[in-house]
């Protein structure tokens, strides 16, 4: 991305607190603060911001109703907002953040208040809070949604219709079709939840099952999996946030490679499952063994893709 290599360019203030902007379109700008941190700078005529200070998980807004910056290589004073991380930076991360308000403050023009900035600040702080490490089945987890992900054939659609990352009932669901992903190294046994094969209301469900294996020479980390789901949606803000909400966090060096041995797709009233319950009994997981349960052919897989997706 055209403004990462922008990032290593910038200069620390050396002297008076004069910060040294560099213009990414209207009143955005890149700063360094006196500190050596990055951060996104938005100008306004003096006065109109009062003084304030604001912090939202990882990102903190910062008002000043007057500043000393110089631009272009002249110094002036002008209202000034800067958002910066209060944590070690995703430059990739931030790069997105400042593109999207980029576009954004073009449309509201010269008309900059708090209450724009609280406002995109809220939608952008998934991206940068702190969150666990996943665990290993977590990542292996997160590397099967990707995968069905990128097997879903409208990109416009495909990460609307991806509601695993806010803990939804099911991974992907739209137009009545609800689908469970899970992955496994193993090929006998999947953990399941009772109640997601309980058909509700109108529309089907249906068991993704992505079968892998440990491939130390070839196969694809979680990193890899991300990196070609970024290749694919380009500088999606949203991607970014879903997998910020799984507390997906990038370049580990533990993550374990992976090699897809097959995608297969159960319909749900197929798999075996517990008929008889007592009474009072709820959130019942358990181990099916799909070895017997017939899974739907390849063109079947394809068509059921495309009709979750249009």
């Amino acid at each position: 991305m055209a403004l990462l290599n922008r990032f290593s360019k910038l200069v620390r203030p050396n002297s008076g607190q004069i910060l040294h902007l560099r213009s990414i379109g209207g009143p955005t700008h890149l700063t360094l603060t006196s500190s050596g941190q990055v951060a996104l700078a938005i100008t306004t005529p003096p006065g109109i911001l009062g003084r304030d200070r604001r912090e939202f998980r990882g990102l903190t807004i910062e008002l000043f109703p007057t500043a000393s910056i110089r631009s272009r290589g002249k110094s002036k004073t002008t209202g000034l907002a800067l958002i910066a991380c209060h944590k070690q930076i995703d430059h990739y991360k931030f790069s997105l953040l400042c593109e999207d308000l980029t576009k954004r403050l073009a449309v509201v023009q010269s008309h900059v208040t708090y209450e724009n900035l609280e406002k995109f600040v809220l939608e952008w702080r998934d991206l940068f809070q702190d969150l666990p490490k996943l665990s290993g089945p977590e990542q292996l987890g997160l590397w099967g949604e990707l995968e069905v992900l990128l097997s879903i054939p409208s990109k416009d659609r495909a990460l609307e219709i991806w509601h695993g990352p806010e803990f939804a009932k099911f991974d992907f669901s739209a137009r009545g079709i609800r689908m469970e992903v899970k992955a496994s190294t193993t090929d006998d046994l999947v953990r399941l939840q009772l109640d997601q094969l309980q058909e509700a209301g109108t529309g089907r469900t249906f068991l993704a099952v992505i079968r892998t294996s440990r491939n130390f020479s070839n196969g694809r980390t979680l990193d890899d999996q991300v990196q070609r789901a970024r290749k694919r949606f380009g500088s999606s803000l949203e991607f970014e946030r879903k997998l910020s909400l799984l507390g997906y966090q990038g370049n580990d060096p533990e993550l374990v490679p992976y090699s897809l041995l097959n995608f297969r797709i159960y319909e749900g009233r197929r798999i075996p499952r517990p008929r008889q319950l007592d009474t009072g009994v709820s959130n019942v997981s358990y181990d099916a063994d799909l070895n017997r349960t017939p899974s739907l052919p390849t063109a079947q897989i394809r068509a059921l893709l495309r009709a979750i997706s249009t």
